[in-house]
C-alpha cells in the first residue's frame, strides 16, 4: 500500500445509497468507531449530509450521483423476472454497458477524488462502478457485501467484484451467496452489521394491538429484496393456523416502489388478510414498534 503518512493509513469509502438504509448506517457507524484509531477517512455518497438521518462523521464528503444504480437496476429486474435465462442475461449485459459509457464523468471525479488524496485503500459498499476507478488508479479496495448475491448479478459485476483484496460479507447467508456464484470463498470475511445501544423503548397504544393477538412486525424499506411479498404469503399460510395473528409492516416506499407497494396491498386482499395485515410506512421512533 502506498502510505500517505508514515504512521497513518488513509481509507474512502463510497456508497451510492440513494435513500437513508442500513449501508450508509453501517458505513458512519465504523468510521465513528474508528474515529480514536490512526486512519483518515473520508467518504463519498449520493446523497446530500442534510438529506440523511444519520450523524455522518465530520469529513470530506463529495457528493456524487451515479446513472444506472441501483434504482435503475430494480426497475431493470422487476420487468425482465418474467423473461427467460438468456433474455435476463442481454438485458443484464446491455444495463452494464450503459452504466459504464453514461458514468464516464462520474468515473473521471472518482478518478480524482482517489488520486489527489493518495488513499491507501477504497472501502466499497455494494456498488460495482467504482471498482473501475480502483483498477485505473492501481488502489486496492475492498467490497462490502449488504446484500445476496443472485442470478441478476451480471458476469460482469462479478468479475470485477472478484478483484477485490478482501470481501465483506454482512451474514453467513450472505458469504453463502457470493461463494454459490463464483467469489473465492478465502476472499470472503463476515462481519456482521453492528448493533447500536438505545434509549428504553414507550410504550405504544395502536389499534393494531389487540387483546390476546399475537404480533409479527416486518421492518424495512418497501422494495422487493427486503421479501414484503414473501413475508405477506408466509402470514396468510400462517393465520390458518393461528386465526390470532395480526401483522405490521413498517417502512417507506424508496427507489421508485410505487408499483410494488400496490402489489403488496392488492395480495393482502386477494389473501383475504388485509384487516390483519397493516402498513404504517416510515417512523422515526422505530425502536418503540421493536419494543411491541
Amino acid at each position: 500500500m502506498k502510505k500517505s503518512d508514515e504512521n497513518v493509513v488513509s481509507v474512502l469509502h463510497i456508497n451510492d445509497a440513494v435513500s437513508p438504509g442500513g449501508s450508509l448506517v453501517v458505513m458512519n457507524t465504523l468510521i465513528n468507531a474508528t474515529a480514536q484509531v490512526q486512519l483518515r477517512q473520508e467518504a463519498v455518497v449520493a446523497l446530500a449530509p442534510k438529506n440523511l438521518d444519520i450523524d455522518l462523521a465530520p469529513n470530506s464528503y463529495n457528493i456524487l450521483r451515479s446513472k444506472y444504480g441501483y434504482p435503475e437496476h430494480g426497475e431493470l429486474i422487476s420487468k425482465i423476472e418474467n423473461k427467460n435465462k438468456y433474455s435476463r442475461m442481454v438485458y443484464l449485459a446491455i444495463f452494464e454497458a450503459k452504466k459504464i459509457f453514461f458514468n464516464a464523468v462520474y468515473l473521471c471525479k472518482l478518478l480524482i477524488i482517489i488520486r489527489r488524496g493518495n488513499f491507501d485503500i477504497v472501502h466499497i459498499h455494494s456498488t460495482t462502478l467504482p471498482i473501475l476507478a480502483c483498477i485505473i488508479s492501481k488502489t486496492p479496495f475492498i467490497y462490502h457485501l449488504h446484500g445476496a448475491i443472485n442470478a441478476h448479478n451480471s458476469k460482469t459485476s462479478l468479475f470485477m467484484i472478484s478483484r477485490a483484496s478482501a470481501i465483506i460479507a454482512i451474514s453467513k447467508f450472505i458469504a453463502k451467496t457470493a461463494v454459490d456464484h463464483g467469489l473465492k470463498k478465502q476472499q470472503i470475511r463476515i462481519l456482521p452489521n453492528p448493533l447500536r445501544t438505545i434509549p428504553v423503548p414507550a410504550s405504544l397504544t395502536c389499534n393494531f394491538i389487540k387483546p390476546n393477538n399475537i404480533l409479527i412486525g416486518h421492518f424495512g424499506r418497501i422494495v422487493t429484496w427486503k421479501g414484503q411479498l414473501e413475508f405477506i404469503r408466509a402470514f396468510a399460510i400462517s393465520q390458518q393456523t393461528l386465526p390470532n395473528l395480526t401483522a405490521i409492516i413498517v417502512g417507506e416506499v424508496t427507489d421508485r416502489n410505487d408499483s410494488y407497494l400496490k402489489k403488496l396491498i392488492q395480495t393482502t386482499i386477494e389473501l383475504k388478510i388485509d384487516k390483519s395485515v397493516y402498513f404504517i410506512g416510515y417512523k422515526e421512533n422505530i425502536h418503540d414498534y421493536y419494543n411491541i
